[in-house]
């Protein structure tokens, strides 16, 4: 990851962490702390506050739960790069 925090959090849990955007569906992102407690705070068991994240375009997300893969979202991996990724496969 490119933010320090999340990499030794990575480094204490002695493997890969993964998590979704902090908001609801459908809702704008958010890149500071403070807004994601206020919409999602009562339902999240924990924030870790580092302060503002860098931000930047929305992670592309993928079904590959079926015999072939669905573009679910367009983001900042094109869909080409994805499907060149799977051919490899």
């Amino acid at each position: 990851p490119a933010h320090a925090v999340t990499r030794v959090l990575c480094a204490l849990c002695d493997r890969p962490l993964t998590a979704t955007s902090a908001n609801f569906s459908g809702q704008p992102a958010s890149n500071d702390p403070r807004d994601v407690e206020a919409s999602l705070g009562s339902g999240i068991d924990m924030l870790v506050d580092a302060g503002r994240t860098a931000g930047g375009p929305a992670s592309t997300i993928v079904d590959v739960t079926g015999d072939d893969a669905l573009l679910i979202r367009a983001g900042s991996v094109p869909w080409e790069d994805v499907r060149t990724c799977l051919c490899r496969g």
